[in-house]
């Protein structure tokens, strides 16, 4: 098997390159495999390296996105169908939400346990654009926040949790809702003023709010959160509760819940909305998701090490 670590330089606070380069050097000489590292040079370069790379070689290749959630999303998108590809994360981002899924995290910072790991199946969100998501999509607040946040990270001593507390409040002084028409599996309407909507593979998002809390990243499922329309003085209440994914079984906030587990979620609207997947952002007025099952071939430090939900789906009523 050979070893592509895809590094994002801007990643994080401080150059992952510099970092990482002797513990690569040092990981492998000992190990004996074969492995490159390659610098992205752009948004986008990630994707066009993996898949030209998979699309050059037939025998096994293990990618490690060496960054955040948006070098993770990149890479993912790269290797996704190529089934002699694997693909796992080093963490040196701001974010890193979706090795949160996994427990205990600080496996993903052992590059050798990393390189002898067992590559298990994990699903992805699938977009009609045929781009894929490995984490989650979030609409309409959420979303406004990831975009400010970007501004926020580049100030002294701001990491990712609290570049998005700075965001959250920051957007709390603009317009907060989105007039949305969200349809789950073709069968099932909400239509509205919403706060926000999280469609989750993974659980996490803005450097640690468990936005969707029953989401797996292998179970066959997207996991939709829409957050009604609330007061500012509400929303200011519902942080710290939804931060520990709380909110599903907190009977103050239920009203304003709406939790499904589905296979897809379409989302239009007459003006165009915030989207953020896997951090990264845009505007669009038309949004189609599908559960792409068992997509990728994901490489996990610890074999069954996918954390498992604290409330089950039968506890909130589904």
């Amino acid at each position: 098997m050979k070893h592509y670590f895809i590094i994002n330089p801007t990643a994080g606070r401080r150059n992952a390159a510099d970092r990482l380069r002797n513990r690569i050097q040092q990981t492998f000489y000992d190990l004996g495999d074969a492995y490159e590292i390659y610098i992205t040079k752009a948004v986008g370069d990630a994707v066009r390296f993996v898949r030209e790379t998979c699309g050059e070689n037939t025998e096994e290749l293990r990618f490690y996105a060496c960054g955040g959630d948006g070098t993770l999303n990149e890479v993912v998108n790269g290797a996704a169908g190529f089934v002699h590809a694997s693909v796992t994360s080093v963490p040196c981002g701001s974010g890193n939400d979706f090795v949160r899924n996994f427990e205990p995290t600080s496996c993903f910072y052992e590059l050798g346990a990393l390189a002898n790991a067992a590559a298990q199946p994990i699903d992805l969100l699938h977009f009609s654009d045929g781009a894929y998501g490995v984490n989650m999509c979030n609409v309409g607040f959420d979303a406004n926040v990831a975009l400010h946040m970007a501004k926020f990270k580049t100030l002294p001593l701001v990491g990712g949790q609290m570049a998005y507390n700075l965001s959250l409040f920051y957007s709390l002084l603009h317009k907060m809702y989105s007039q949305l028409r969200i349809t789950v599996d073709g069968d099932e309407t909400f239509e509205g003023e919403f706060l926000l909507t999280a469609i989750g593979n993974g659980s996490f998002c803005g450097g640690g709010y468990k936005g969707t809390p029953l989401a797996q990243v292998n179970d066959g499922l997207l996991d939709l959160c829409i957050v009604k329309k609330v007061s500012r003085l509400k929303l200011i209440n519902l942080v710290n509760v939804y931060k520990k994914g709380l909110h599903l079984e907190n009977e103050a906030l239920r009203q304003y819940i709406i939790y499904r587990r589905c296979t897809q979620v379409d989302i239009t609207a007459e003006k165009p909305f915030a989207v953020s997947v896997d951090g990264e952002n845009a505007c669009v007025k038309n949004l189609s998701i599908k559960i792409a099952e068992s997509a990728l071939r994901f490489a996990a430090p610890l074999q069954d090490c996918i954390r498992t939900p604290a409330l089950s789906a039968a506890a909130f009523g589904e």
